[in-house]
């Protein structure tokens, strides 16, 4: 199943003075033709391939995650940024300054996700509610509900 988000991140918008993710939120490289002030502002669009691929498209730069279960409660993320050829041979190129935001928020996220983890295992989770940001945790939920056999079910 492909889902796609592009431009609608729950009104995401970056710092004004930024135009896309790196550390000074300033383009890396070459930015993307004929897009619209309001692509721009959203700073990122995303697509998603369920259940074990996203890519984000920023201003200058895509980014894919791939997930690989390793088992019920671990997971390994990939991430690979696609960078235009003419961007890396710019002798200002910083590549630190292109990931080290988005490693912090993965490293962000990956800490709100473990802690989630442990909370399920407890004997006293009965069910959780999804944030708003969780938009695609709750799409995949029912994208995974619809594939269900007959007569099985998940929990709300």
């Amino acid at each position: 199943m492909i889902r796609s988000d592009l431009g609608s991140y729950i009104g995401a918008r970056l710092a004004t003075a930024a135009c896309t993710w790196p550390v000074n939120g300033k383009s890396c490289g070459p930015e993307f033709p004929d897009l619209t002030e309001a692509e721009r502002a959203e700073g990122a669009g995303f697509l998603t391939f369920y259940p074990t691929c996203y890519i984000t498209a920023h201003v200058d730069f895509l980014r894919v995650g791939t997930l690989k279960p390793l088992g019920p409660e671990r997971t390994l993320l990939t991430i690979d940024w696609l960078i235009l050829p003419e961007t890396l041979a710019a002798s200002d190129f910083d590549l630190a300054n292109l990931v080290d935001f988005v490693a912090e928020v993965i490293d962000e996220d990956a800490m709100a996700f473990e802690m989630n983890q442990r909370g399920l295992v407890s004997d006293r989770y009965r069910a959780g509610t999804l944030m708003p940001q969780e938009f695609d945790i709750a799409h995949f939920h029912a994208w995974l509900r619809a594939r269900l056999p007959e007569g099985l079910e998940m929990s709300k």
